[in-house]
């Protein structure tokens, strides 16, 4: 009998030591706000005047299954962007526009760079999405415009 509570005694202990208290940090939590960080310091570097430095903070993290931070995904695609690396932008911004579709800069940014990659008319479609969720961005309304045109599509007096 002795030895029962031993052993139950031993398995509450490493239960305890194992599993995190409840509002403690886990490690899934400390990989999230490690993106978050590298998210915060690539929008402090500008990508878009110093792409390649927010490639070289960000581009180690970018294959990690447990990053899920968009912030992070759309500051790496931007610094590709400026680069003209559009096929790594485009690939990138794919994974931010799955992680937070309706982020209004996201979807314009990965309206642009189908362009880039010839798929205007998937293109047009994400820009009317951003601007949709209230891009008040102007470029927004200058992508839409020229696209229309080029395609042939009227597009919608505001």
């Amino acid at each position: 009998m002795h030895k029962n509570y031993s052993t139950i005694l031993f398995l509450i202990i490493l239960f305890i030591t194992v599993s995190p208290a409840y509002g403690e940090e886990t490690d899934v939590d400390k990989g999230n706000d490690l993106y978050e960080e590298l998210a915060r310091q690539a929008e402090k570097i500008n990508a878009l005047e110093n792409p390649d430095k927010v490639i070289s903070l960000l581009e180690p993290y970018k294959d990690n299954p447990e990053n899920k931070n968009s912030p992070f995904f759309n500051s790496l695609a931007l610094a590709y962007k400026v680069k003209k690396n559009y096929d790594e932008s485009f690939k990138i911004y794919k994974i931010a526009i799955e992680l937070e579709p309706s982020n209004p800069a996201i979807n314009h940014n990965y309206g642009t760079v189908l362009y880039h990659v010839g798929k205007p008319e998937e293109a047009l479609k994400y820009l009317l999405k951003s601007k949709e969720l209230g891009s008040d961005n102007k470029r927004t309304d200058e992508w839409i415009e020229g696209i229309s045109k080029q395609l042939g599509i009227p597009v919608k007096e505001k």
